[in-house]
């Protein structure tokens, strides 16, 4: 499911809606010039162009979806051009708002598409306006009048916005729950190391360098040194690779790997993590593109 909604996010939306609406056009076009007769033919371009709107607020959901289950919620500011982001772990109040305001904005924007839809192929045409729309079946008090055909009352409408805003947000955060005992195992990990990177430590004051692997520590090979969720543990240039392994271990890191990195300071080790195959919502915070890389080598 996540794969598909960040399909969407993506700029195939964006395009599909754009040849859509071209298509609807089109079709207009024909009516108005060729056609003009053709009630049939003008529902369908109001259809086809009330299409390309669903499929644009579909990708604008699924972007916000898709930056919610990363973990980052973002707007413009209101007296700027500025865009804001707040992350689920640094500002979690500031997060959850900001999803809740934009997943109900876009939810009801792809409603109103849903609706224009199905409006264009009934006999009232009128689309959002005071009279004669979908979501009325009542000209006054006490004159009642059958709605529409395929029309879409307020109560289906309201429970379709609820569950538009409700189950995103139950899926994001779902998707943190898991995300957390993922985070915790690899926390757990690098702590279970701290033997070897004592070792490290007291190597590199000894002999000046780093150790180059496992055997300069006097560590048994990788694949015989297993530790709490993991089935390796590797010593690279004074550098603790881990890898993960087991029935425990959470799935999304299973067989992948975290890397306590160590960069040698005037008289120690300053210690730091990484992975190169672990998404970084199921890194800790401090494992997730490390500042220090970026004021080390972007200078």
């Amino acid at each position: 499911m996540e794969h598909w909604t960040r399909l969407a996010n993506s700029n195939v939306a964006f395009c599909a809606a754009v040849l859509v609406f071209a298509l609807g056009v089109i079709v207009w076009l024909a009516w108005a010039r060729f056609f003009p007769e053709s009630g049939a033919l003008k529902k369908l371009s109001h259809f086809v162009m009330a299409l390309a709107g669903l499929i644009f607020f579909v990708g604008g959901y699924a972007y916000v979806v898709a930056r919610g289950l990363d973990g980052v919620a973002c707007a413009v500011g209101r007296h700027s051009r500025h865009v804001v982001c707040f992350t689920r772990d640094e500002s979690p109040v500031a997060f959850w708002v900001l999803v809740s305001v934009l997943t109900g904005l876009s939810g009801v924007l792809l409603l109103v598409a849903v609706a224009c839809m199905m409006l264009a192929l009934s006999p009232a045409e009128r689309c959002g306006t005071a009279r004669g729309n979908a979501w009325r079946s009542t000209d006054r008090v006490g004159d009642e009048r059958p709605a529409p055909r395929g029309a879409v009352r307020w109560p289906v409408f309201q429970a379709l916005g609820g569950a538009a805003v409700m189950l995103p947000l139950a899926w994001i955060a779902v998707s943190f729950h898991r995300a957390d005992g993922a985070r915790k195992q690899v926390a757990e990990a690098l702590s279970s190391v701290a033997g070897e990177k004592a070792a490290v430590e007291t190597y590199l004051r000894d002999n000046g360098v780093l150790p180059e692997d496992n055997e300069a520590l006097g560590l048994p090979p990788p694949v015989h040194l297993a530790g709490l969720h993991t089935s390796e543990i590797e010593v690279a240039k004074g550098s603790i690779i881990l890898k993960f392994d087991g029935a425990s271990v959470d799935e999304h890191l299973r067989g992948r790997h975290v890397m306590s990195i160590a960069v040698r300071g005037d008289k120690a080790v300053a210690w730091h993590c990484a992975s190169p195959d672990i998404d970084d919502k199921y890194l800790p915070r401090p494992c997730r593109i490390p500042s220090w890389a970026e004021s080390t080598f972007g200078q």
